[in-house]
């Protein structure tokens, strides 16, 4: 099977593409900056490719007509207002489930938890009432809607939202693993607040598994078996690594200077990463179901808990 990979380079990318080779897949990276894809080249034949360039619409048209599936991780993954991402988050993804839909092609969308927006605490499934208050939980499932809307008209879709994936390999890795390697952590907040991870490996197993999915077009989430507080997630990762504790800084004094910040750099025209979005989305709290994607994917994990994950972490950490 020949299969295409947007956003071959990035974190989560560069995992899959390397799967894909072990399995025996022929693989076409999609990357927007070749400079970063140098460790590519012994998986996949690599493409420089802007997905919002409509210059590159007749490319990109060949590319995925002449591929059996695409997994389509293409994005910004900031916490940017709306109209920033939605030419890549949204406008990308319809363009290419379009050309995935008339040429038969089956179409792997990686989403995000973000699109459920702040669960309260609660048990969120596939189920669960989606309601962003981020520009990138907007966007991401502004996307799934559009895959999901073109699924009814023929497109062979399956919607993947992981939870935070971390990992650690060859000096690259999350921005808490970074963090980690460098032995200091901080974090925004009291850090009381629950959310779902999911080990790189893992994430990219189960985006690999989707193209010999038999079952319905759907919606899955990717995240481990255990639910875990920030606090508890960084306290373990940092005792595996003897730094301390990690540090917590103020929540409201942060708060009130990103909205500051986020309003000068409309007046540039720019956005900033320290956004009121990014505030908000770092207080979510939800304890997320992975039971669809172990029953109807018979899913198993490598790494079944973040205890397990940070394990290989830390050694990789160590090695450095």
């Amino acid at each position: 099977m020949r299969i295409c990979v947007t956003g071959a380079s990035g974190f989560i990318g560069r995992e899959v593409v390397k799967q894909l080779h072990m399995k025996g897949y022929d693989t076409i990276a999609l990357v927007r900056d070749r400079s970063k894809a140098s460790y590519l080249d012994r998986y996949a034949e690599i493409h420089t490719i802007d997905l919002v360039d409509a210059d590159a619409s007749s490319v990109l048209n060949n590319i995925v007509s002449n591929s059996d599936a695409v997994i389509h991780l293409a994005a910004k993954v900031r916490f940017h207002p709306y109209n920033i991402l939605r030419a890549i988050m949204v406008d990308s993804t319809e363009s290419i489930a379009r050309i995935c839909r008339e040429y038969g092609v089956r179409f792997v969308y990686v989403s995000s938890i973000a699109a459920y927006g702040n669960g309260h605490g609660m048990i969120m499934d596939e189920e669960s009432i989606c309601s962003p208050d981020t520009g990138y939980g907007r966007a991401k499932l502004e996307a799934e809607r559009i895959v999901m809307g073109m699924v009814k008209q023929g497109l062979d879709a399956l919607v993947l939202r992981p939870g935070y994936v971390y990992g650690y390999s060859n000096g690259h890795g999350d921005p808490i693993s970074r963090m980690l390697s460098t032995g200091r952590v901080f974090w925004i907040g009291d850090a009381t607040n629950y959310t779902g991870v999911v080990h790189v490996h893992d994430c990219a197993s189960a985006l690999v598994e989707c193209l010999s999915y038999k079952g319905s077009n759907r919606v899955f989430n990717v995240v481990d078996d255990e639910p875990v507080r920030w606090l508890d997630y960084l306290n373990y990762a940092c005792s595996l690594l003897g730094i301390g504790r990690p540090i917590l800084l103020p929540y409201a004094p942060l708060n009130a200077l990103s909205h500051l910040i986020s309003s000068i750099a409309k007046v540039l025209n720019k956005a900033s990463d320290i956004s009121p979005d990014l505030m908000r989305a770092i207080r979510y709290s939800a304890r997320y179901s992975n039971v669809n994607l172990k029953q109807c994917m018979n899913f198993r994990f490598v790494y079944p808990t973040y205890r397990d994950g940070l394990r290989q972490v830390a050694d990789e950490i160590n090695k450095y």
